[in-house]
Formats: structure tokens, sequence, C-alpha cells
């Protein structure tokens, strides 16, 4: 067993070939077993004691109590001081999982590093996880790291990124997603990362968790927060209690005053604040409203919706006895399908649902979206393509040069469209003529080719049609001038495809 007392350091024990467990490591790590078996290596020991141990994973079953549960809180060298050896086992590990992202021995153990750190220390820390674009943040001391726990390892499946925890199941791509108890976003996070094209509103009452909640989905333009409650009726709620530490904020809307209350919105007055006609996914996760939310009479949003999901209170249970025979009821056979998910449960419509929008590509994603792109026949020791959120600046070369071009490979769904806006700088005079050119990245056949010329101080929207698009395909944006030989500037205004 180990050595009970390293679970107070924040180190691993180094590689012990008494308590290895072969058969354990060849089960928890298939690839290893496959290299074994094909003879490369003599044995899962080999592998562990010269890789395995420093990548993280673990050699016996018992290896996670080198992490947890943590009883006690390490001592802290000093008052105030955080411990740097369970900082730098943080660090060593997220390291690890970039290499082995789907290794769930390392995540496990990961997470039982949060948790010690969350149990000795307050202040606010960041969880790293591969496949996330941006950070995590937790407060130490609060309920935060079992949330994110939920989200983001139980139920493990770990075939694919995002087959994990509360939402480890298949589910119809949405465009409009409510995320109605957001919680400190870890979800909305999730949802932005599975479903980068989607629309969310992440809804959250309680102060304290929706300055987490900003926090974490500040990176992400397609997430937008209001801070309320979600009611079954338009009112105003007051906070009543705190069940399991933040994670279980209750509100109460009667008797209360103004001063010590904040809205409580239904979904179709949230709807109705961004123009939404309809909403594809709702996640509906609030002490005890949940159910007279989602089975209210008022439900113009009932027709469209693609899937609900839900489950009871970090308690395991709904508030009322009739909850669960409500909530069915209010999404029957034959409209939608139930199936329960850990805790979790799904209603999926049955019937077919409208065709999904043809998702937008920008050429210039606003961050944290990342879009790799070359350049060609780019003259000038200083060329900056990228200002704002989404303009492209491609001044062109001098008259007679090869025409500027911006080249970007991307992945195709059905888009049938280019739209941009375009500007010529001011200048003395002369002409600058765009170009687009979309091809086959395989067969390098060219699927559409569009130009247009515009005067100097000027600009113009641009759109033309075309066949739809599949696959990957090669789009080049391209600037050309005429006329005076003087430096020109030229803009693509956030260019797509829809």
């Amino acid at each position: 067993m180990p050595d009970p007392d390293m679970a107070h350091s924040g180190a691993r024990p180094g590689p012990d070939p008494e308590q290895f467990d072969e058969a354990y490591y060849l089960a928890a790590n298939p690839d290893v077993a496959a290299v074994v078996e094909a003879g490369f290596i003599p044995s899962g020991w080999f592998h562990y004691e010269a890789h395995g141990h420093g990548e993280g994973r673990f050699g016996t079953p018992t290896d996670d109590q080198v992490f947890g549960p943590w009883p006690d809180a390490p001592p802290l060298p000093e008052y105030g001081t955080l411990d740097e050896g369970l900082l730098a086992e943080k660090g060593r590990i997220e390291v690890a999982m970039r290499g082995s992202p789907r290794n769930l021995g390392l995540r496990e153990g990961y997470f039982d590093v949060l948790w010690m750190i969350s149990g000795s220390h307050f202040g606010a820390f960041f969880a790293n996880l591969p496949e996330l674009r941006t950070p995590l943040m937790f407060r130490g001391g609060s309920s935060d790291v079992l949330n994110m726990r939920q989200i983001y390892i139980d139920n493990w499946v770990g075939a694919h990124d995002f087959q994990y925890g509360d939402y480890a199941v298949p589910l119809p791509t949405p465009r409009r997603i409510l995320d109605l108890g957001a919680y400190c976003g870890y979800t909305a996070v999730y949802f932005a990362n599975r479903f980068p094209d989607a629309e969310i509103i992440a809804v959250e009452p309680s102060v304290s968790n929706f300055a987490v909640l900003k926090a974490n989905v500040a990176p992400y333009p397609n997430i937008e927060c209001i801070n309320a409650a979600i009611w079954h009726r338009p009112t105003r709620v007051a906070a009543t209690a705190h069940k399991f530490g933040d994670w279980g904020a209750q509100f109460d809307a009667s008797a209360v005053s103004e001063q010590d209350t904040l809205p409580g919105h239904t979904i179709p007055e949230i709807m109705a604040m961004h123009g939404w006609d309809h909403v594809d996914f709702i996640k509906c996760i609030l002490e005890g409203e949940q159910v007279p939310v989602l089975a209210a009479e008022d439900r113009p949003w009932f027709d469209k919706v693609t899937c609900v999901a839900t489950k009871p209170s970090p308690a395991g249970s709904f508030p009322r006895r009739t909850d669960e025979d409500r909530l069915r009821k209010a999404f029957a056979r034959p409209r939608f399908d139930t199936f329960r998910h850990a805790e979790m449960f799904f209603f999926i419509r049955r019937e077919p649902a409208p065709a999904p929008a043809v998702p937008v590509l920008r050429l210039a994603p606003p961050p944290p979206t990342h879009r790799r792109y070359c350049q060609e026949h780019v003259e000038g020791a200083l060329v900056f393509h990228r200002f704002g959120e989404s303009g492209i600046h491609l001044a062109p070369n001098p008259p007679g040069s090869p025409e500027c071009r911006i080249v970007f490979t991307v992945h195709v769904a059905g888009q049938t469209r280019f739209e941009s806006g375009i500007v010529a700088h001011p200048s003395d005079g002369g002409t600058v003529t765009f170009g687009v050119v979309i091809e086959d990245a395989s067969t390098n056949e060219i699927l559409h080719a569009e130009q247009r010329t515009l005067p100097v101080d000027t600009q113009a929207d641009w759109a033309f049609e075309f066949a739809p698009l599949q696959g990957v395909c090669v789009v080049t944006l391209s600037t050309a001038r005429e006329g005076q030989e003087d430096h020109v500037g030229a803009d693509f205004l956030d260019p797509r495809l829809r």
C-alpha cells in the first residue's frame, strides 16, 4: 500500500515492482497492452518504469490513494502561503494529460489534486483540461471542484473528446442552447467546446457564482450571461438558503423585499430578450424549481425544442413526490424518447426535427477559436492581417506585381454563400480588385471564383452564392491594385461562408 504520509505531500512514490499490478496496468492502458502483445516491449512493467510513471499513469488500483480523498489539509510552511509541491504536482499532471488526453488514470489523479487544493486553500485557481480551449476558474474551499467533476470526468467513456460527465451521451447538434442554472459556467464552457457553432445563454441567480461564470465564459463570444433566476412565472425572488455550499443556492418568490431580490424570468421571457423564436437544447438544473419550469402551461418553445436535460437536486431527489411523474408526462411518448444517464434525465424529440441550419464559418473568427492561415506574395517588413474582432488587412502589392493573398484550409458543411465587407482605403487614385477563389482541397479543382473592383476611398458589402460545399476546401482571399504607385490599404471585414 502507498505510504499514507505521501498523500499529504502532494508527491507520488517512485515505481515499485513489488506493488505493480501488471494485469491492471494493461487493462487500464490498452495502448500499452497492444505494444506488449505485438512484442515490441516485454511487459507493462517495462513501460511503466521507463515512461508510464512519468506520464502520470497508475501502476496499481490503489494508486488513487496517493491523491485522495484527503482527510486533512497538509500543513503549510508559512501562514497564508501556498503548498508549492501540490501546485507542482498539478502542473506536472497537466503536462502529462496533454500527451495522453484520454488517460482516465491521469484525469482521476488530476481531479484528486484539484480537490486537495480546494480542501486546503482559499482563493482562485485554474484547471487546465487538454480538450478545452481555455482554463476553468475554481474557488478553493468551495463546491466548485465537485461540480466540475460531474461535468468533466464522472461516467467516463473516453473514446472521443467530451464523452464523459453528465452529458456523455449522443446528442442532436444544437444551434441554440439555454443553460439554466449555469453555476460557474462549467457546463456552458463544455457546450461551447463540444458545439462551437451554438449560441448559448447561461442564466445563474447567485451573485458570487455569476462572477465566476462571467470569468470562465469571457473568452467565448457565443455565450451570453444573465444574472437572474428561472421561474415558472414572471416574478422576483430572494436567496433563502445554501445547501451543498455554493452549489445548492435556493431562492423563493414569496415574502421578499425589493432591496434583496433579483428577477425570476420564464423561459419565454429569456427567449424574447434575445429575439429567439426557438431553442434547440434546454439544460435546466435548478434547486427545486426545474419541474415547474419545464412543465409550465406556457411553453411556446415546446414544439421546436430538440432536447431537454435535467436532474434532481444535489441531494439526489426531486423536492416533491409527484415531480418525476409530472416531468415524464410533460415530455411523453410518442413525441419524446426518455432515458437516464447517471442522475440525468434526457428527453429527445422523436419527431423529425427541422433540418439543422448550415453553420456560419468565419474565416477570421474571434478568440478563443483558432484558424490557421498562410500568406502568398505579401510584401513589406511589417504586415498585420488581423485588426479588431474579424477584420483582415490585405494591402495590395504595387501595380504589375503578383496579387497579395491570404489562404485558409477549412472544413465545410453545406455552405452556399460568401459574405464580406470590403474597403479600399483613401489614396491619390486608382482601384483595388478583391478576389475570392474556393478550391477542393483534395483535387485542387476550382469550385468557384469571383472578383470585385472598388475605386479607392470606398467600401461595400460583397456577397455571392455557389453550389453547396462539402469536405475540405481551400479559400483564397486576394487583393490587387491598378493606377497610382502609392501605398493603398485594403480590408476584408468579417469574411464568412454561410
